[in-house]
């Protein structure tokens, strides 16, 4: 069984980032970059205005001035502002040949049909010079940057047409388990029993009296497709054969399965026996960590699969720690691993000295300092504390303080 950190560390080893593609601009969104973007153009392209206002040239500046001709946003003016002329220009309109200053039109009075301009007027007042906001040529984006809103902002700016991207991985999610019915008002995976299903293909059967609506299946579907991935979802019972035949099935047309649930050394915990059998090169066995024990990682025929365990709490702890950051770095991101932050703990709280316990937490900022509270009635099993926490954090000795410094990691 390996400690937490070495099976941090064998993972973060093992993740080679997917080939790369070209893709245009329309599907940049939540894409990493394969290879660094630079600028093709300044930004602005051109002296423009910053206000509502009047252009002029602060060296020739008359008392008094009409306005000569006036510039919009989008128009190409050829005129120049001669010595003691104003231009009427408006935000964006690019600067006429000639004016190095503009006035804001609430500055100035009007006296018939000449203006009253103020005094300690300053060249470059509100203008954006050429190149101010980004240089031809800069380094816009570094390689392994996942895109968002604000990276497509910089994209779009600059006339980037195309990225080059590292591909999405494609995942199995494979739940398991007779207990397991589909989740109502959804529709169910493939693979749990017609007698569950509605006529639109919609779970509608309610568990039986030993039966337990499948939380983990919409739970890690959806953290994962948030992370970028290609998902296939399906359910399969505890028969050894048939998890191995579904293993055979699925493993030349994807990059990952996880499988969720039977790899402990229960009775019907076939999972982790098929993979056994079927020649998977165990990288993480076990993990001394508490939830997350039975979680394993291995390669089989040169895909990923990892073993998240049945309960909900481990299945999150996993996913978070261990499922995720394959997922991130396979996509190339620069930083795959969840980063710790320096935190407070608001109470005293034990933890095992056997493995490193995980704990979820309500993390929050007083006073510029992160102080964190565990949730009390957080196990392995639990789900209401998935709801509340917005943060992890590990305890790894006896008995913490009140106030304590400790480290905890943000849900992002």
């Amino acid at each position: 069984m390996l400690s937490f950190d070495e099976a941090q560390r064998i993972l973060k080893s093992e993740i080679q980032p997917l080939p790369s593609q070209t893709l245009p601009f329309a599907q940049a969104f939540g894409r990493v970059l394969a290879k660094a973007l630079h600028s093709p153009t300044a930004l602005p392209r051109f002296d423009n205005s910053a206000m509502d206002g009047f252009a002029l040239c602060t060296q020739t500046l008359p008392p008094r001035a009409r306005v000569a001709f006036e510039v919009a946003a989008g128009e190409v003016s050829t005129q120049v502002l001669q010595p003691h002329q104003v231009a009427r220009i408006f935000t964006g309109a690019r600067l006429p040949q000639g004016a190095n200053c503009v006035v804001a039109q609430e500055h100035v009075r009007y006296e018939g049909e000449e203006l009253v301009l103020p005094e300690g007027l300053r060249p470059g007042q509100h203008i954006r010079k050429a190149g101010e906001d980004i240089e031809e040529g800069q380094l816009l984006l570094s390689a392994g940057t996942r895109l968002g809103p604000g990276a497509l902002a910089v994209l779009a700016a600059s006339g980037i047409a195309h990225i080059e991207a590292f591909q999405q991985p494609r995942l199995a999610l494979l739940s398991t388990g007779n207990e397991l019915f589909p989740p109502l008002g959804a529709p169910a995976p493939p693979g749990y029993t017609q007698g569950t299903l509605g006529v639109e293909g919609g779970a509608t059967g309610l568990p039986h009296e030993a039966g337990l609506f499948d939380s983990n299946s919409p739970m890690l579907a959806s953290w994962a497709q948030s992370l970028g991935v290609h998902l296939y979802c399906e359910h399969l019972p505890d028969d050894k054969a048939l998890v191995r035949r579904r293993l055979e099935a699925l493993l030349p047309e994807v990059d990952v399965v996880v499988t969720v649930g039977g790899i402990s050394v229960g009775r019907y915990d076939g999972v982790r026996q098929a993979l056994t059998e079927m020649g998977c090169r165990f990288l993480i066995p076990k993990i001394a960590m508490k939830p997350g024990k039975p979680l394993c990682l291995g390669r089989l025929a040169q895909r990923y699969v990892l073993g998240l365990p049945g309960n909900p709490g481990a299945a999150f702890v996993g996913f978070f720690f261990f499922l995720a950051p394959l997922l991130r770095g396979l996509q190339g991101e620069r930083q795959a691993f969840p980063q710790p932050i320096g935190a407070r703990l608001c109470h005293a709280a034990k933890a095992s000295v056997e493995r490193l316990e995980i704990h979820c937490a309500h993390l929050e900022w007083l006073e510029g300092e992160a102080q964190v509270r565990l949730s009390p009635h957080f196990s392995s099993g639990a789900v209401l504390p998935l709801a509340w926490c917005n943060a992890l954090v590990p305890l790894n000795k006896p008995h913490h303080e009140a106030g304590e410094r400790i480290e905890a990691f943000r849900l992002e």
